[in-house]
């Protein structure tokens, strides 16, 4: 009876100190794939961003090019 008793507090003390160590390293594990993911989202979404704030001066390098092929046109 006595050696139950002692294997069911070793159970207990083993839980009592292990279980908040595994509860914090799923928490810590969770919040670095959440970090690394919300991290790859900005990046992503800083790229559009970039490439939008191009389109104005593609779109002004395209009509300068189309305005030059008027006139090229028109002169031959």
């Amino acid at each position: 009876m006595q050696r139950i008793k002692t294997e069911r507090e070793k159970e207990e003390r083993h839980e009592a100190i292990w279980l908040p160590k595994e509860s914090s390293l799923k928490c810590n594990i969770w919040l670095q794939l959440l970090t690394a993911t919300t991290s790859k989202k900005l990046q992503t979404t800083q790229t559009q961003l970039q490439e939008i704030s191009y389109a104005p001066e593609h779109n002004q390098e395209t009509s300068y090019a189309q305005t030059h092929k008027q006139e090229t046109s028109i002169q031959t």
